[in-house]
C-alpha cells in the first residue's frame, strides 16, 4: 500500500521492446529477441484482500525497460499512481518444460489457451525423443535436419500432456500459429 505503481520498471535483457496499441485501444508489449517475437497483453491484476479487479496496462520507458500504469481511475488509487491497497500484476499461473534432447521451439512458437484455461503449444523440433502420447498422429521424427513441427495441448495448470504429436515429413517444415475454436480443437497449418 502507497506504493507508486511508476516505480515499477522492468527491465529485458536480450530484446527490444515495442509498445503496440490494438483495435480496442489496449496496449500491449511485443519484445523483439533474436529467435523471434514474445507478446504479452491482457493484464490480469487484481487486489490481494478483496480481489478486486485491476485495469492495469504497460508503458514504456526505454527500449529495454517497461513498467506499467491504470488504465482508468478507480478507489484503489488517487491519480498520481499511489495505492491504496496491495495489488497482484500479472501472476505466473504455472511454468513447466515440455521438450527433448535437441533444439526444440525453433520457429514460429505459438501458444493459444481455451476457455478452460488448457494451453495449445506448436512449433518445430528435431528432437528424436520429442515427448508424444499414446494414439498421437505421429510419434516419430521424421526428419532430424530440418525437424518437424509438434503440435500439444495441456491441462490448465500445466501438470499433465493432455496431447502431444509431431506433424512432418522428410522435408523442412514450419508452421504457423495455432487456433483453437470454441469446441477445444486446435488448427495448425504451415509450409
Amino acid at each position: 500500500p502507497e506504493a507508486d505503481i511508476n516505480d515499477i520498471k522492468m527491465n529485458v535483457n536480450g530484446g527490444d521492446i515495442d509498445l503496440i496499441r490494438d483495435c480496442n485501444n489496449r496496449d500491449f508489449l511485443l519484445i523483439n529477441t533474436n529467435i523471434g517475437y514474445i507478446k504479452d497483453s491482457d493484464l490480469i491484476s487484481y487486489t490481494k484482500q478483496s480481489k478486486e479487479i485491476v485495469d492495469i496496462g504497460f508503458t514504456k520507458y526505454s527500449k529495454n525497460t517497461y513498467g506499467f500504469k491504470f488504465n482508468s481511475m478507480n478507489s484503489l488509487n488517487n491519480g498520481y499512481g499511489r495505492l491504496k491497497e496491495e495489488i497482484i500484476i500479472d501472476p505466473l499461473i504455472y511454468s513447466t518444460f515440455v521438450g527433448g534432447s535437441e533444439d526444440d521451439n525453433r520457429y514460429n512458437l505459438s501458444i493459444s489457451v481455451d476457455s478452460q484455461g488448457n494451453a495449445y503449444v506448436c512449433g518445430a523440433t528435431s528432437s528424436p525423443d520429442f515427448p508424444t502420447t499414446p494414439g498421437a498422429y505421429d510419434r516419430t521424427l521424421n526428419d532430424d535436419y530440418g525437424g518437424d513441427v509438434f503440435v500439444f495441448k495441456l491441462n490448465s495448470s500445466g501438470s499433465k500432456l493432455i496431447y502431444s504429436t509431431l506433424v512432418g515429413g522428410s522435408g523442412y517444415e514450419i508452421p504457423s500459429p495455432i487456433s483453437v475454436d470454441s469446441q477445444g480443437n486446435a488448427y495448425v497449418c504451415g509450409e
